[in-house]
């Protein structure tokens, strides 16, 4: 069995909307992909990637509503520097901008 790394990233404020929008983004060159709740990532190279998205909660504060999940990513055949190279594109991509 090759290696598995996981990575969590919890009380992301978005929603499974945003993830379906934005996710594809990060991964154009792969041979294929279902993305979803659990996302599937293969690329040619053999290397996989499954992403968990938890159901969307929301936040209360005062009368603000903020919607949140939590992400599990499962990376299998993935060098560690790969790995941190693509949480970083990650990151960037669902930052959010902010004062």
């Amino acid at each position: 069995m090759r290696e598995q790394i996981e990575i969590a990233r919890n009380d992301m404020g978005i929603t499974h909307s945003d993830f379906q929008r934005i996710f594809p983004r990060l991964i154009e060159d792969c041979k294929n992909s279902i993305v979803g709740t659990e996302t599937i990532v293969n690329w040619s190279s053999g290397q996989k990637l499954t992403v968990y998205v938890s159901k969307e909660k929301i936040r209360n504060i005062a009368v603000l509503r903020i919607p949140y999940v939590d992400l599990r990513f499962v990376f299998v055949g993935f060098l560690l520097h790969d790995v941190e190279r693509f949480m970083v594109r990650f990151d960037l991509a669902f930052h959010k901008g902010g004062g």
